[in-house]
């Protein structure tokens, strides 16, 4: 996670081979990257042969099908396996994308702030993606975010600021520092705001899975508006005592 340039495409980069390291050495072996725009993702015209590309030619035909449509129907697109990729919306393009990197089996799978052009429905119908993919395949998973609320599944979270990292640990310790991350230029997480409260205004502990099924039950949609308007002002006076780097260091910036 990070502000715009602090770096989290660069290490996105680096990771899959886009981008040649200036000092030291990335290992990678079987890597799949899927772009934050959906039509940088495509690679042919149809659905089913877009999935199969990553596969190659050393797969039988049969077997080839059968991975094609196995990868589809775990991010629920098997219905769309005879579409023209011209008639898919961006969503659905980035669930296509990561159907090919399941069919190609990658050890590592790469998303660079893959909902960044997404509405927030298409957003959760990727996420949710991703989830059924990892549980069924279970790469690695380098992700890119600009939303608190995906990062708070990871196993780990790591936040850049100016290409280094200024903040990382379990989700449990990071999401709850709302004033750092907001300095970070990371918008603080409406729904644990409201779980904050809701716990008497603890900041430890693990973060529910239904975090935000658990808010709406006692937090209506305005009250959540507010919300969001409190946690800007708190950050705004928490800002005032917390000293941080203004320059950047003189390194690789993306």
């Amino acid at each position: 996670m990070g502000a715009n340039g602090s770096g989290k495409s660069t290490v996105a980069r680096l990771a899959c081979g886009h981008v040649t390291p200036t000092a030291g050495t990335v290992l990678r072996r079987r890597v799949a990257y899927v772009a934050q725009d959906p039509q940088a993702n495509i690679v042919a015209e149809r659905v089913g042969a877009d999935v199969a590309f990553g596969i190659g030619t050393d797969a039988e035909v049969g077997e080839q099908d059968r991975r094609v449509r196995r990868a589809l129907e775990i991010v629920d697109m098997l219905w769309a396996i005879d579409r023209p990729m011209s008639s898919l919306s961006g969503g659905e393009l980035q669930r296509v994308a990561l159907a090919g990197a399941v069919a190609a089996r990658a050890e590592l799978l790469i998303l660079d702030e893959p909902t960044a052009h997404l509405p927030p429905r298409e957003a959760r119908l990727f996420w949710e993606a991703v989830q059924s993919s990892s549980s069924v395949h279970s790469p690695g998973i380098l992700y890119a975010t600009h939303r608190p609320q995906e990062a708070r599944f990871a196993h780990r979270v790591a936040v850049l600021s100016y290409g280094r990292v200024a903040l990382a640990g379990p989700p449990g310790e990071v999401m709850w520092r709302f004033d750092l991350l907001d300095v970070l230029g990371v918008r603080p997480d409406v729904a644990l705001g409201a779980w904050r409260i809701l716990q008497g205004g603890r900041s430890d502990g693990p973060i529910p899975d239904d975090l935000y099924e658990e808010a709406k039950q006692h937090f209506s949609e305005q009250e959540l508006a507010v919300l969001v308007m409190l946690i800007a002002l708190i950050n705004s006076y928490n800002r005032l005592s917390i000293t941080f780097q203004t320059e950047p260091p003189a390194i690789v910036q993306g």
